[in-house]
């Protein structure tokens, strides 16, 4: 079995409205770049991510 490696993207530092968004502190370049996965991994799981939108410098998204 071979080990998957995965790079930390991000950390969900809380949550936002009531239709389950997530707002995520991005790590990488900009939150723009991070819109473009359409799935993230959240403890080796994978989370397909429903829409997405930057604001002040976060990425809230909706899976």
């Amino acid at each position: 079995m071979e080990k998957q490696q995965y790079i930390e993207a991000g950390k969900i530092v809380n949550t936002h409205g009531v239709r389950g968004e997530v707002k995520i502190q991005v790590w990488l370049d900009s939150p723009e770049f991070m819109r473009r996965f359409k799935t993230l991994y959240i403890d080796s799981k994978p989370v397909r991510l429903l829409s997405s939108r930057e604001h002040k410098g976060f990425l809230y998204s909706h899976a």
